[in-house]
This record gives structure tokens, C-alpha cells and sequence, in this order.
């Protein structure tokens, strides 16, 4: 009698797993081994860093990052929220103190509107130069580039291109950006590749995107890769030869580095102190 029953217990369990792991659709995956779902429907966004994981539905067939977007009440667009308080990127940000707006400035040379920021007692462009001349390009000569990561400015233009009552960044100017921010809050919210690596919130509203550079005719590093120049040059093995002072963000973090001058790479200006 007891092995009858045992039998049928044994039945029952495997039929049981059988219906619940093989009446899954073909859609269903695991979200953090525990959850299956569709991932025509839905999604299980970067399952590490959520405890216990959760399964979103998507956006208008989106998938985004719940920490620092949400979708809309009739499921149309994505928006941005900052601890629940929906924003409008990139003219506000979302501070350490909540959302903050963005100040503006306008070139009177070409009429072009930038967003600025103040970070410390510093205020910096909030978006790359976009200020045509003679020794700059857009990223593979695509206008479409220009307009969204700014213009490529070899080390001789850069020195000369910001607006008056502006500057290109010395390495004081640099430190100080770098102590008062850290490394991967300069990135903005979106626009990068493996953007799953070094989540930044922009919790200063510099707003860095992945512009890359240009060398030799050839471009490299969008979507990955920010460069900019500094204003200073250092001598290099002898007097008649000297490379630049560059600094960069990538996904994982900042630095700084040298370069030979005809790298064409982007402008962030500073605004002189007052």
C-alpha cells in the first residue's frame, strides 16, 4: 500500500514540473533564474542589480532602465523620472537634491543655444561645441553627428574656438571638475554603449556623451569614447616636438592622457571666472 502511494505521489510531482516548465511558451525566459517571462512583451532589465529581480512590461515594444526611466500612463513614450518625479532631459537633470534646471547660453557668432551647468564654483558647457571652422568635422563627416555629439577640433583650433567670455579647460580647471564630480557621473543617462557598466545617474548635469575623435581621416570610438582637449601642450623628447593634454571618459571611468595634435577631438568650454 505505502509504495502505491509513493508511486502516485511521485506521478503527481513529475506531472506537475512537467505542465510547469514545459507549458512555458517558446517566448518565456528566466529573470534572475526565478521569474520566467515573454520577452516579446517583456523584459528582465540588468537582473544583477535588482534584488529580488523584477519583470517589466516594455514601452511602446522598448525595453529601458527602470532606475532612471519609466513609461508613460497610456504606454506610449519612455520618460525620465528622478525618484519618481518625471523630468525633461537635457534642459533639467536629476540632482542629488531632485531635479534641476539647466542654464543656457547663446554664441553670438553662429546663434547656436547651449545648455550650461554650474558644478562647484565652475560653470561648464553642458553640451560639446558645435561651432563650424575651417579644421573641424563631424564624426565621419555626418552632419547628424554634429548635431547631436558637437564638432572634432584638432588641438590648434580647440585652443581658439570657445565663444568670448569663454575657455578651453586647463588642467586645474580638470582636477577641480574631477573632484567635484568623481568619473561616471559625468556620463549622461543614455546614449552610450554597455551602458549596463558604469551606471550614471548625471547627478551633475554634465551630460558627457560618447562623441570618439577623429585621426588620420578616419573615425573611431562613438557610442564607446569621450575626448577632450585641454589647453595645455607638454614637450615631448625634444623642443621642436610637443603633444596636448587631452581627458576622457569611457564607460567604466575617466583619465586623462597626451596626444599629438592633428587628433581632432571635441570642446567642452568653461566659462572665465567672474
Amino acid at each position: 500500500m505505502g509504495s502505491k502511494m509513493n508511486a502516485k505521489i511521485a506521478i503527481a510531482l513529475f506531472s506537475a514540473l512537467f505542465l510547469f516548465c514545459c507549458s512555458q511558451p517558446e517566448e518565456a525566459k528566466l529573470c534572475g533564474g526565478k521569474y520566467f517571462y515573454n520577452e516579446q512583451t517583456e523584459f528582465c532589465p540588468n537582473e544583477y542589480y535588482e534584488f529580488p529581480p523584477k519583470v517589466y512590461a516594455k514601452c511602446n515594444g522598448q525595453e529601458y532602465d527602470p532606475k532612471v526611466q519609466t513609461c508613460s500612463e497610456d504606454g506610449s513614450k519612455l520618460l525620465y523620472h528622478c525618484n519618481g518625479v518625471v523630468y525633461e532631459p537635457p534642459s533639467q537633470f536629476c540632482s542629488n537634491n531632485g531635479v534641476a534646471d539647466k542654464g543656457t547660453f547663446t554664441d553670438l557668432r553662429d546663434n547656436k543655444e547651449y545648455k550650461t551647468v554650474v558644478i562647484g564654483e565652475q560653470i561648464w558647457m553642458a553640451e560639446n561645441l558645435n561651432y563650424e571652422t575651417s579644421n573641424s568635422q563631424c564624426y565621419d563627416d555626418d552632419p547628424e553627428n554634429c548635431a547631436v555629439y558637437g564638432r572634432l577640433y584638432d588641438w590648434e583650433t580647440a585652443l581658439a574656438v570657445c565663444p568670448e567670455g569663454w575657455h578651453l579647460p586647463d588642467r586645474a580647471d580638470i582636477d577641480i571638475l574631477l573632484y567635484d564630480v568623481g568619473s561616471t557621473e559625468l556620463k549622461a543617462i543614455s546614449g552610450w554603449k554597455k551602458s549596463s557598466y558604469g551606471h550614471s545617474s548625471d547627478a551633475f548635469g554634465f551630460s558627457a556623451l560618447p562623441g570618439g575623435y577623429a585621426s588620420d581621416g578616419h573615425s573611431e570610438n562613438i557610442g564607446e569614447s569621450s575626448f577632450w582637449w585641454s589647453s595645455e601642450d607638454v614637450r615631448w623628447r625634444h623642443e621642436n616636438y610637443s603633444v596636448a593634454v587631452y581627458f576622457y571618459l569611457e564607460y567604466w571611468g575617466t583619465g586623462g592622457g597626451t596626444s599629438i595634435k592633428s587628433v581632432k577631438m571635441s570642446v567642452r568650454c568653461v566659462k572665465h571666472p567672474s
